[in-house]
């Protein structure tokens, strides 16, 4: 059956594959872009406001969750860090690279998801490059 957790996971491995084969195309053309996946964290937002019984969960949970400031620190790392213009297709956490899940280094579901993607939005960058 259907699981929002499950699904959830789903979309960051897909987040994962996508950056992987991202960075195999911008290097195949050598342009001088970098892509790295970001993890922010359980962070304590107000996505959830509207729901009042997911809304006094998180209530509870803001003693152990991060503010939107901390979940985001990774990502302004990697915007604006000295030394990381040439590091790509990396997955970082607490502005550390860490290891992925060994699905999410398999180079053909990379690929297999850059088709569907190619597919489903009519978009290929070798022919934006062209």
């Amino acid at each position: 059956g259907y699981s929002r957790l499950g699904h959830y996971s789903y979309s960051k491995l897909a987040n994962l594959l996508f950056v992987k084969a991202l960075d195999r195309r911008l290097r195949e053309f050598q342009l001088n872009i970098t892509v790295n996946a970001a993890q922010p964290g359980a962070c304590s937002t107000e996505m959830f406001r509207y729901n009042p019984v997911v809304n006094l969960l998180m209530i509870l949970a803001r003693v152990v969750c991060r503010t939107p400031l901390v979940g985001a620190m990774t990502s302004i790392y990697l915007a604006l860090a000295p030394g990381l213009e040439k590091v790509s297709g990396e997955y970082f956490f607490d502005q550390i690279p860490r290891t992925v899940n060994p699905i999410a280094a398999d180079e053909q579901a990379q690929e297999l998801l850059w088709a569907k993607s190619v597919e489903f939005t009519g978009v290929d960058l070798k022919a934006v490059m062209n």
